[in-house]
């Protein structure tokens, strides 16, 4: 490859490569809160105190697994990242409290990262090779 098409070849597959690794982690958490003991999760849901743990744990499984399916097709991938950004956002201060329990600052951490993942592909083309291009 010639340093002059480096650019071009990183703007064609660099999007697709980060949409399938952003959607590929969110299906896989929501498909494994559904398929891997759901009422596990909701127990996990109520203890945190939230109200109507059960349509909150099926709102986080519904947003983890459509948000990554959408990410992982390419479709609207811009308002999706943002949507995810925010719910990364609202989860890490409310199940990842490190200031109450320092075992909780690696998953903080890594939220903040994939938050910041999700912004820069909310700020980025979505490629030739996405729902999005498919459908202008």
């Amino acid at each position: 490859m010639e340093l002059e098409s480096y650019p071009e070849c990183m703007e064609e597959y660099l999007p697709l490569a980060g949409r399938i690794l952003l959607g590929a982690f969110f299906l896989f958490q929501g498909v494994t809160k559904l398929t891997g003991g759901f009422s596990g999760f909701t127990s996990y849901v109520e203890s945190l105190g939230i109200p109507a743990a059960t349509v909150a744990a099926g709102l986080v499984v519904l947003t983890e697994a459509g948000g990554g399916l959408a990410l992982l097709t390419g479709f609207r991938t811009k308002l999706v990242g943002l949507i995810l950004g925010a719910f990364l956002l609202v989860v890490n201060l409310v199940a990842h409290p490190f200031w109450a329990s320092p075992d909780q600052l690696p998953t903080f951490m890594k939220n903040l990262a994939l938050i910041g993942g999700l912004l820069l592909q909310s700020a980025a083309e979505t490629g030739r090779y996405s729902l999005d291009s498919y459908l202008e």
